[in-house]
């Protein structure tokens, strides 16, 4: 399975039964860099990604840590510095000590939900410049407007189209 994600790709292996799994990712439209899972370099001895493309820090806030834990995969795999927080609360701690350029953040999370966690990281030092994106399965009209209410700079609905995303980061890293 070969995903295109905005001019780099993601390919998947299911080999069979008891074969494992394979993953990698391809930098740059045929530039023929291959990278596995953890950003090694893949079989073929391709070099690391070139350490003059923008990358940005993102926080990934989900209080479902398959969900949380896949997509900061995949954003390292391509290349960007993640970190993962599993509930409103930690993710506003990250975001202090991290000091992320973006956040993903589900909004259904229990005690601190993501619109209270938006507006919380708002307040933090810099909380004015990250830019905040709301990942959740409420799409309706009424909650897009909760979402830009509460801080955040995009609303995107689950399940998310990894090109989709992928395309906002790349935009916002080369603004950055």
């Amino acid at each position: 399975v070969v995903l295109p994600l905005a001019g780099k790709s993601a390919a998947a292996q299911f080999p069979g039964a008891g074969a494992g799994l394979g993953v990698g990712v391809g930098v740059g439209a045929g530039s023929g860099k291959g990278y596995g899972v953890g950003g090694a370099a893949s079989a073929s001895g391709a070099d690391a990604p070139d350490a003059t493309e923008p990358t940005l820090r993102i926080l990934v806030v989900d209080d479902n840590h398959d969900a949380a834990d896949s997509t900061a995969m995949l954003l390292e795999m391509l290349g960007y510095q993640v970190r993962t927080a599993y509930d409103g609360v930690s993710g506003v701690q990250a975001a202090a000590e991290f000091l992320p350029q973006v956040a993903l953040l589900d909004i259904g999370m229990p005690d601190m939900n993501g619109y209270e966690a938006a507006q919380a990281i708002r307040h933090l030092p810099g909380g004015d410049r990250m830019r905040l994106v709301a990942v959740t399965g409420w799409g309706q009209p009424e909650d897009r407007v909760k979402s830009a209410e509460a801080g955040f700079d995009r609303h995107l609905v689950k399940p998310v189209h990894p090109p989709d995303l992928l395309a906002l980061l790349e935009e916002w890293a080369r603004a950055s």
